[in-house]
């Protein structure tokens, strides 16, 4: 960052959703400063290493911290509300989108921006007092009232092997190649083996998951894996059909920015002559939180440009 006397020159380095959202909010708060993005990868690459581009791309918390990573969903969520029903949020306009059912996303739907709202079911495989998902004061799940009230499963509802389940009356997917992208549908969050069925917005097919491997980097595609992974995905959602007559338009290996304790968002001041905010190790939250953590790091950007600062 330059001085205050000269022009703000802000620069972001990495143009994935994080990179790219905070740039946004940046030039809101500052409209005459400076934004430079240097990265590797930009959107239309499509390297193994650009994590963005082969994202799910949807609003489905997993946070369960009862503080920060909860309110950069929330934060996150109110924002794609506001995209889609045509408000502007950061000089982004979009057309309003009305609330569509799952077939629809197979086949279209969704505004210009490649944004839509669907209903969703997430379903668990233990105790919900072991999921992390409740308030601590209220004992209720943390975003129940965000999304518009969740409805309980029944047994009868519920997919072979599942406890309990919630149906969300609407949150939102994404295309990432329009917006930098994605939608859910049956989740099953549990374990390195979670099961996950992403329909996509605009005729973009449905994407089928997945599997969870810490540390492992390889670009090399798993046959074994994938078949597993076909017939749990059928298994969970039955619309899908046989998993041998499935029409497979690609087979994807993504990456995950991953950080042990969670994201870093904090300012550091060290051997340089000016402020570096950090904002990283997102992992698989990436788009649902990137509108809260931008904003986070504006915050922080702020306290830097402060009069009685120190930094």
């Amino acid at each position: 960052m330059a001085s205050q006397k000269d022009q703000q020159h802000f620069l972001v380095l990495g143009a994935g959703v994080i990179g790219l959202a905070t740039s946004l909010v940046l030039s809101h708060a500052y409209p005459s400063a400076k934004i430079t993005v240097v990265a590797k990868h930009f959107p239309g690459d499509r390297s193994i290493e650009y994590a963005s581009p082969w994202a799910g791309a949807n609003w489905s918390s997993m946070a369960h911290d009862n503080g920060p990573l909860e309110k950069y969903d929330e934060v996150t969520f109110h924002r794609f509300g506001e995209l889609i029903d045509g408000k502007r949020v950061f000089g982004c306009q979009t057309l309003k989108s009305g609330e569509t059912q799952f077939v629809d996303s197979v086949n279209g739907g969704g505004n210009e921006a490649g944004l839509g709202r669907m209903g969703m079911w997430g379903v668990f495989d233990a105790p919900i007092e072991e999921t992390g998902i409740l308030t601590e004061e209220t004992g209720k799940v943390w975003y129940d009232q965000l999304v518009g009230g969740l409805r309980k499963l029944g047994q009868g509802e519920l997919p072979k092997g599942a406890t309990f389940g919630f149906e969300y009356p609407s949150v939102f997917r994404i295309n990432t190649q329009v917006y930098l992208q994605w939608y859910f549908r049956s989740p099953k969050r549990i374990d390195p083996t979670t099961t996950y069925v992403f329909p996509r917005p605009l005729g973009g097919g449905v994407i089928l998951g997945g599997s969870r491997q810490d540390n492992d980097w390889s670009e090399e595609w798993d046959e074994e894996l994938g078949q597993d992974i076909m017939k749990r995905c059928c298994e969970l959602c039955p619309e899908l059909g046989k998993p041998e007559n499935l029409q497979i338009i690609s087979r994807n290996v993504g990456l995950r920015p991953s950080r042990k304790g969670g994201p870093r968002i904090e300012t550091e001041m060290r051997k340089w002559k000016v402020p570096v905010v950090h904002c990283y190790g997102h992992a698989g939250a990436g788009y649902q939180s990137s509108w809260g953590t931008a904003e986070r790091v504006l915050e922080l950007v702020q306290k830097t440009q402060a009069p009685n600062s120190k930094l």
